[in-house]
C-alpha cells in the first residue's frame, strides 16, 4: 500500500501564472538486478502524468529546462518505491510516498496513485499551485484553476469574472485545450444558471467545445467538456460517447470516471455507475460539491435510504442546486420538519421552479422520466412514505460500502 505524507503550501508568492511543469527524473534502482524494472517505473510514471492536460511533462533525463516540479523516485532491491516531489523554486520536498509495487505490471498500482493524487484537478500540484497563485490582475494559467475552485462553492458571482480572465488568458482558437475547456464550461454554466435561460448561450458553449475538439483532438479535458454541453442539448448517448472518449484517454482521472458515473446515474445505469463512483471515492483528492450529490442518488436509487440521509446530512452549503435538493430529501426522509422548511426556503430563494416543477429541471440533468419522476416525487408537498424500517440499510464511506 502507498502512503502519502504532503506539507502544507506556503503562502502566495510571485511566481510566474502558468501551468506548472513536472520534470520526472530517472529512477534509481538499489542493485543493478532491479534496473530494468526502475526503467520501466520512469516510463510509467511520465506518462501517466502526461494523460492530465494540466500540467507538462519532462524527461528528467534529457531536459529539466522550465520545470515547476522535480519527481525523485527510488526503486529498493525488494521492488519497494519511494519518491518525492520536490518544489523547485523553494527546494522543499512537498509530498513523499512509499510502497510496493504489487502483482500486476511493473508500477500498475504506485503509478496510479502517485499520477491521480499529483496531477488531478483537485490533487496536490492544482490545489498547491491555487495558494500559491492566487488571482493575479494579469490573466494566466490561474484562470483555469479558479473555475476549479468554482466547482468547490457554486458562486454565481464569480463567474463572469472568470470568463473574462479565461477570453483575455489566449484569443478564441489560439487557447490550450484546458482554456478551451474551461470556456466551453463557462458557457454552459452561464446557461444553467441563467433566469430565464439564454439558447444563445448554450449554443456558444456547443460551438467552443466543437472547436477545442478540433484544436486538441486527443486531449480528455476537451471532450469532457463535449459531453457536458452535448448532455444539455439532450444528446444523452453522445454525451456519455464523448466521457468514455474522454476515459480511455485517460483512465487514471477520478473527476472523470465521477464525471462519466453521474451522466449513467442519470439515465438509470446503475451497475457501472456504482462502480465508477467507487473507483473515484478511492482516488479524488478531494471532491467537488457535484459529485457529492451524485454519490447520494446512487444511494437514493438503489433503495439505501439511511445511506441516501447520510450523504445528505454530510453535505456542506456551497450553493450547488442538486445538493439543495438532495438536503431537502434527506430531511424529508428521515421526517425532520424544521429541515424540510428551511430547505424549501433555501431552494426557493435559489430558484423557486424546484418547488413548483421540478421535474422539468430534473429531466435537464437526469434524461431517465423514471429516474427523475423518482426524485422529482420526494420533493412534493407531501411527505413520502417512509417508515423507519425502510431506514435500516447502512450508512455508507464510498458507495455501497458500509462504514
Amino acid at each position: 500500500r502507498i502512503t502519502q505524507r504532503a506539507t502544507a503550501a506556503p503562502a502566495p508568492t510571485q511566481r510566474p501564472d502558468r501551468a506548472p511543469v513536472v520534470a520526472v527524473m530517472p529512477v534509481r534502482a538499489a542493485t543493478p538486478d532491479v534496473a530494468p524494472r526502475a526503467e520501466e517505473l520512469g516510463t510509467r510514471l511520465r506518462a501517466a502524468l502526461a494523460r492530465f492536460s494540466e500540467i507538462a511533462v519532462l524527461d528528467g533525463a534529457v531536459s529539466t529546462q522550465g520545470e515547476t516540479y522535480r519527481l525523485r523516485t527510488s526503486m529498493g532491491a525488494d521492488g519497494t518505491v519511494a519518491a518525492e516531489l520536490l518544489d523547485v523554486a523553494s527546494g522543499r520536498v512537498v509530498a513523499s510516498f512509499d510502497g510496493q509495487l504489487g502483482s500486476a505490471a511493473p508500477g500498475g498500482d504506485s503509478v496510479r496513485f502517485m499520477a491521480a493524487a499529483l496531477a488531478q484537478p483537485y490533487g496536490l500540484i492544482m490545489s498547491r499551485e491555487r495558494r500559491l497563485l492566487g488571482e493575479p490582475a494579469t490573466p494566466g494559467f490561474s484562470c483555469v484553476l479558479r473555475l476549479f475552485d468554482y466547482w468547490r462553492h457554486y458562486d454565481p458571482a464569480r463567474l463572469p469574472a472568470i470568463a473574462r480572465c479565461l477570453d483575455a488568458l489566449a484569443p478564441e482558437g489560439a487557447a490550450t485545450g484546458p482554456v478551451m475547456a474551461a470556456q466551453t464550461l463557462v458557457a454552459l454554466e452561464q446557461f444553467r444558471i441563467g433566469t430565464p435561460r439564454d439558447p444563445a448561450l448554450l449554443q456558444e458553449a456547443y460551438l467552443r467545445a466543437r472547436r477545442a475538439v478540433e484544436v486538441s483532438p486527443f486531449d480528455p479535458r476537451v471532450h469532457q467538456a463535449l459531453a457536458a454541453v452535448l448532455y444539455a442539448r439532450g444528446d444523452a448517448a453522445l454525451g456519455i460517447a464523448a466521457l468514455r472518449n474522454a476515459r480511455r484517454m485517460n483512465p487514471l482521472d477520478p473527476d472523470i470516471a465521477a464525471d462519466l458515473a453521474t451522466r449513467l446515474l442519470g439515465t438509470g445505469e446503475l451497475p457501472e455507475a456504482r462502480a465508477l463512483l467507487r473507483e473515484a471515492c478511492i482516488f479524488v483528492a478531494s471532491r467537488p460539491a457535484w459529485m457529492d450529490f451524485y454519490l447520494f442518488l446512487a444511494e437514493l436509487l438503489s433503495g439505501n435510504l439511511t445511506g441516501a440521509v447520510d450523504r445528505a446530512q454530510r453535505m456542506t452549503d456551497t450553493g450547488f442546486e442538486l445538493n439543495m435538493l438532495a438536503q431537502l430529501i434527506g430531511a424529508r426522509l428521515r421526517g425532520d420538519q424544521p429541515g424540510v422548511t428551511a430547505a424549501r426556503a433555501a431552494l426557493a430563494a435559489r430558484n423557486p421552479a424546484w418547488l413548483s416543477d421540478p421535474m422539468t429541471l430534473l429531466l435537464q440533468r437526469l434524461p431517465s422520466e423514471e429516474v427523475a419522476a423518482q426524485v422529482a416525487a420526494l420533493v412534493a408537498d407531501a411527505p413520502p412514505s417512509v417508515t423507519p424500517t425502510m431506514l435500516r440499510g447502512a450508512r455508507v464511506s464510498c458507495v455501497g460500502e458500509p462504514t
